[in-house]
């Protein structure tokens, strides 16, 4: 039992802290709106300059939803667009906290340091018209309309002489070379991705719309593909999955890439435990590329990164399943990242990296600039620097393959959320092998190209490209006999090109 007296102390000194701490914590620090917003906005992101948005998309945008995540606002603003089980996950995670973690004052000074800087309107992208004649190496061919064009996955799948697509409904269709339709199935949920093999395995991505559910699994299929085995359970909105030995004990493991909303995760389940292992904890895992990266003999991990704190990250092999992660590249939160390759674009032997952002769906709607293609070419000792831009609003994602077979690698391009449907949904660069590209849609329809893949369907030597379209309800031709998806067949190896000279620089 305490005595009398120190209880009552103990009692004063309770009831000061109740006064003092949150007058502590409203104290304004006295710092210019730029310092507060180097220290608050580049908390959880790159430092955002004002110049990446122009005044409106800041004010109406960007700035209230960043308030509410520092308590500034009336959070149950955001029940209008979530649900309200969504809304209270956010809400225990910290994500719309109830206390200011700034003072009014302060926010004010924030808000007005971005308002002052920011131009009235971002400048526009240059035109998307083709600069130059391509050779088109392509034939059109419009896959049948099954169902409403609302695909999540479409894959080549060359060994059993089958082109498969998935849509938002959970179906899966699959097709033979001369695209007649071989069957349909259900599927327990929506597929992002399918390693076609024996047996096949798919990955439903649980819901498709932003959310902290764990509902995403990983199956295996049945010889007629009717069954459903589940492998992995409980993953956070999954977008990509590998089959590879992760700790280096002879049998492959499953490496998940965790998308998820504002969390998320990068985890390997060890076969056939399905013991999981984190390799970072962190949302927005996009893609995922398997390389060795250092040259020591072993796989790499190189990480495309697409939320929050967008960035690619190496996650270097340290042996029996350990990786240490290399940050490589950083980019502002609304940059808008979509998808990453990695390969040699200009002939000197070492990889590059091959970017494709433009997502363009959160809080600042609006065509930037910035959105487009970019090659960050390899200097050597895993230093990169931008060589090549093309601005595309909206790309969403690139592939890096020789179409043409003439000995260097060119980009295919797709744009979801493009402003110029007509030209910049979808696009071809064709590289001239010193370094510089020529564009073209080749004619391909317009649409709103979602997921694109390449491979050789019919195994003559040259890569073929296949497009799905996403339709939102409501969107003009929901509901019209326009294709979900088009195939691109290549030609290229028909007609024998006459490979370039490579590029002049050396291999180091």
């Amino acid at each position: 039992m305490l005595p009398k007296t120190l209880r009552w102390l103990l009692l004063l000194a309770g009831a000061l802290a109740l006064v003092i701490i949150p007058q502590i914590g409203n104290r304004d620090s006295g710092k210019s709106g730029e310092e507060l917003a180097h220290t608050y906005c580049a908390s959880c992101h790159l430092f955002p300059e004002p110049a990446l948005l122009d005044k409106k998309t800041w004010t109406t945008g960007v700035l209230p939803e960043m308030g509410l995540r520092m308590g500034i606002g009336d959070r149950h603003t955001v029940l209008n667009r979530m649900s309200f089980q969504l809304f209270d996950k956010l809400c225990h995670l910290g994500i719309y906290p109830a206390q200011a973690s700034i003072t009014p004052k302060e926010w004010k000074r924030i808000t007005d340091f971005y308002t002052k800087n920011a131009p009235d309107s971002l400048a526009s992208p240059k035109s998307l018209q083709p600069d130059n004649p391509t050779v088109n190496p392509f034939r059109i061919r419009p896959i049948p309309r099954i169902a409403q064009g609302q695909l999540s996955l479409v894959r080549f799948v060359p060994d059993k002489k089958e082109i498969w697509t998935f849509d938002r409904n959970s179906i899966w269709n699959r097709f033979d070379l001369s695209l007649a339709l071989l069957s349909t199935h259900p599927t327990p949920g929506p597929i992002v991705d399918a390693i076609p093999s024996n047996p096949d395995y798919l990955l439903s991505i649980g819901n498709m719309l932003p959310n902290e559910d764990r509902k995403g699994r990983l199956f295996s299929t049945s010889q007629t593909g009717r069954q459903y085995l589940r492998t992995l359970d409980s993953l956070h909105r999954p977008v990509q999955a590998l089959h590879l030995d992760m700790d280096g004990n002879g049998t492959r493991d499953w490496l998940i890439a965790e998308f998820g909303f504002e969390t998320g995760a990068l985890r390997w389940f060890e076969e056939p435990s399905g013991k999981p292992h984190t390799l970072s904890d962190k949302p927005g895992a996009r893609n995922i590329v398997p390389v060795d990266a250092d040259t020591d003999g072993d796989t790499d991990l190189l990480v495309l990164f697409a939320q929050a704190m967008e960035e690619v990250i190496l996650f270097r092999n340290e042996g029996k399943g350990n990786y240490t992660p290399v940050n490589l590249l950083s980019f502002p939160a609304i940059h808008g990242s979509s998808w990453m390759e990695y390969a040699d674009m200009d002939g000197d032997g070492k990889p590059d990296i091959i970017l494709a952002n433009g997502d363009n769906a959160d809080y600042s709607i609006t065509p930037k600039p910035y959105h487009g293609v970019r090659i960050l070419q390899h200097e050597g000792r895993l230093r990169f620097r931008q060589t090549f831009f093309h601005p595309v609003p909206g790309a969403t994602k690139v592939l890096a393959r020789d179409f043409d077979l003439d000995g260097d690698k060119d980009l295919a391009l797709i744009a979801f959320f493009s402003t110029d449907k007509t030209a910049g949904s979808f696009l071809y660069f064709e590289n001239d092998g010193m370094g510089r590209f020529n564009h073209s849609n080749l004619g391909v329809p317009p649409g709103e190209w979602l997921v694109m893949e390449a491979d050789d369907m019919d195994r003559d030597g040259d890569q073929d490209l296949i497009l799905g379209r996403f339709l939102m309800s409501g969107d003009p031709g929901m509901d019209k006999a326009t294709p979900a998806a088009l195939v691109l067949e290549n030609r290229s190896a028909n007609n024998s090109p006459t490979p370039k000279k490579p590029s002049p620089k050396p291999a180091q």
